[in-house]
């Protein structure tokens, strides 16, 4: 009986597997990819399962058999987990450009109009220095190079 369980789940693998390689139901040929190799290594662990029936009465078989189920189910979770990993340090890496690059303008913006306040032709009339023209210069300096 329990092989008969284990011969049902190989077809039901094998018709997963059809399924996702005719339909592609994802909306990037990556995640159907994923998806595919997931599958695959499922269907690849099912029939590894049939080791573990009455038709194999080496206990030391199954017991290989148990081990190698193990590296592919430990190989499979870190291919998954890189591709998390790649995944959400590109994503973190997009996020701090998308948010520097809005500082960064938000910077460049305020100085410009200092600079074009106190540095311009309104400087003689401009209190807003009060001595620190030195320094406001090398911040303007500074947001020019970055600009």
């Amino acid at each position: 009986m329990a092989f008969l369980q284990v011969q049902m789940l190989m077809f039901l693998n094998l018709f997963i597997l059809i399924y996702i390689g005719g339909v592609q139901p994802f909306d990037t040929k990556l995640k159907n990819q994923i998806e595919m190799f997931n599958e695959f290594s499922i269907s690849i662990l099912t029939i590894q399962m049939t080791l573990f029936t009455d038709f194999v009465s080496s206990a030391d078989a199954q017991f290989d058999a148990g081990w190698q189920m193990v590296g592919l189910m430990v190989f499979n979770m870190f291919c998954n987990l890189l591709l998390v990993l790649l995944f959400g340090v590109k994503g973190v890496r997009l996020l701090l450009i998308k948010y520097g690059r809005i500082i960064h303008r938000q910077i460049s913006k305020h100085c410009v109009s200092l600079c074009e306040c106190c540095l311009g032709v309104y400087l003689k009339s401009c209190d807003c220095l009060q001595g620190q023209k030195q320094k406001l210069d090398v911040l303007c300096q500074k947001v020019s190079d970055y600009t």
